[in-house]
């Protein structure tokens, strides 16, 4: 996210912090308000735009942090507004947010902008095609997606929204449940000197065979060729009914000094009491990743060039809908090589139409060198937190 104010008011007291946060807050509030009046009555009065759809969401949180057993308060809010306008064979889609939020250490506060959906839906007879920032979620899988060259990892957010892709994406239909997915994009990490070797391809293939989805993809990039397969379907005993779903994906860098690598995941869920409860989970392998502790590559994973530093990974969630009002949920992601583990368990309100709130605790679990764990890292800076608690409310509009 690109930062374009900051604040030069240090925070001397969590009072003047509260203070200040709620006085940004009402006048955010305000502006947003008078400015979605002034957009409904323009809508409204004018035929020319029939199709002008303004929605969002303002979301409030504060967040508990505990490192070294020392507690750190930070707080944030965000707003983000979505636009829909086209009809006909052309849709116009942009999700914007604006994020303030303070600095737990230094007291400073910064806002933080970011265009999370920009793109033109255009329909053609024989297919559909998207230009500029969408998102573009490949897989089967709720914590890894080994197939997925584009979305980030969203191993600690399963489940959650993918960031935006800058992107050219051509969707074909083949037949009623199957079509061809071919994408260009850019790749801003590239260091080769050709023009085409800064942009990443890609194809996906998805059919449907006796209820079972499966799809085919392959992918390339300055840096990695990509072939791999899904599948996800239900496996029928009797009266019992379970879902499955499979992954796989084989890298070759290009890079003649590295070897290939093999991805894959393989998962389950079951719901009962009439879909109010909901279990998942998965196992996931990495043959790149250490079988041992010991040979943990630490310098790759701090730099950011490799996601995990195990060879096996376990996720399990189970979620419970009390009514349509109030959930909770609790999920444990856990490197099964080192024995950490992230445990995080939430409840969900809902407080009035469009209104809800949410508190949710984080744990880590391990000794010191263990993936998941609040001690230092070798090779890494000391203040990683063990436990985090927050609370969220959401406004939706």
């Amino acid at each position: 996210m690109k930062t374009v104010g900051r604040c030069p008011v240090r925070c001397p007291s969590a009072t003047k912090g509260v203070c200040s946060l709620v006085a940004v807050l009402c006048f955010v509030a305000a502006l947003e308000l008078a400015w979605g009046t002034a957009i409904a009555r323009s809508t409204t009065e004018a035929a020319s735009l029939p199709s002008l759809q303004v929605g969002g969401e303002w979301q409030t949180g504060v967040q508990l942090a505990r490192t070294d057993d020392s507690w750190a308060t930070s707080a944030t809010s965000t707003l983000r507004l979505r636009l829909r306008l086209g009809g006909g064979n052309w849709r116009l889609c942009a999700d914007a947010g604006a994020m303030l939020g303070n600095s737990p250490t230094s007291g400073d506060w910064t806002v933080t902008t970011e265009v999370e959906r920009a793109y033109l839906k255009v329909l053609l007879p024989w297919a559909d095609l998207n230009l500029g920032r969408q998102e573009i979620n490949w897989g089967v899988g709720y914590a890894w997606s080994p197939t997925d060259v584009f979305g980030a990892a969203k191993t600690l957010d399963a489940g959650g929204l993918r960031r935006g892709v800058d992107a050219v994406v051509m969707r074909i239909p083949t037949a009623p449940l199957s079509y061809l997915s071919l994408v260009a994009a850019p790749d801003g990490d590239a260091v080769h000197g050709g023009v085409l070797d800064t942009w990443r391809y890609a194809a996906r293939y998805h059919g449907n065979a006796g209820g079972t989805d499966w799809s085919l993809a392959a992918a390339q990039d300055p840096d990695t060729t990509m072939v791999g397969a899904d599948a996800k379907g239900d496996l029928v005993v009797g009266e019992l009914s379970i879902g499955w779903h499979a992954e796989v994906a084989h890298h070759t860098p290009r890079d003649a000094g590295s070897g290939p690598w093999v991805e894959g995941l393989l998962g389950a869920d079951y719901s009962w009491n009439g879909g109010k409860v909901i279990w998942a989970g998965e196992y996931f392998y990495d043959s790149r990743g250490a079988a041992t502790q010991d040979a943990y590559d630490y310098v790759s994973w701090l730099a950011g060039d490799r996601q995990h530093l195990a060879r096996h990974y376990a996720f399990t969630q189970l979620a419970y809908a009390h009514d349509e009002f109030t959930s909770i949920s609790g999920s444990v992601l856990a490197n099964l090589v080192d024995r950490s583990a992230v445990a995080t368990a939430g409840a969900t309100v809902l407080l009035s139409d469009g209104c809800s709130l949410s508190l949710s605790a984080t744990a880590l679990s391990g000794s010191q060198g263990d993936e998941f764990s609040g001690r230092p890292h070798p090779g890494a800076p000391p203040g990683r937190p063990d436990l985090m608690l927050r609370a969220l409310a959401t406004y939706s509009f």
